[in-house]
């Protein structure tokens, strides 16, 4: 059997100023924390995967939600701990937990 090692990134209840806390661990690794706020933009991304019946226009592949994804949930520390994961030789495994419910799209 292939034993992972865990990455987990946490997506905490919205704080008084509109930033989402986020926090990372790995066993291995350690711990990391930063903070996420999204925009209209990355907002109206969502609202656009959302309705199938809409084409998806050059500037909203999925590509580009990915990438502004990872950019928010992967600020600098917590980019550091996920790329300090990626050098072991071990597969591994990417769980997300997300707590506001408004977020489950993630």
């Amino acid at each position: 059997m292939v034993e992972y090692k865990e990455f987990v990134l946490t997506i905490h209840t919205k704080d008084a100023v509109g930033n989402y806390p986020l926090s990372a661990r790995s066993r291995e690794e350690g711990e990391a924390e930063g903070s996420m706020r999204l925009t209209a933009e990355d907002l109206a991304l969502n609202d656009l995967l959302k309705n199938t019946s809409l084409p998806m226009t050059p500037g909203a592949t999925l590509k580009n939600v990915g990438n502004m994804l990872f950019q928010r949930i992967f600020p600098e520390k917590i980019q550091k701990l996920y790329e300090r994961c990626l050098m072991s030789a071990q597969p591994l495994r990417i769980r997300l937990i997300v707590h506001p419910p408004e977020l489950v799209w993630l």
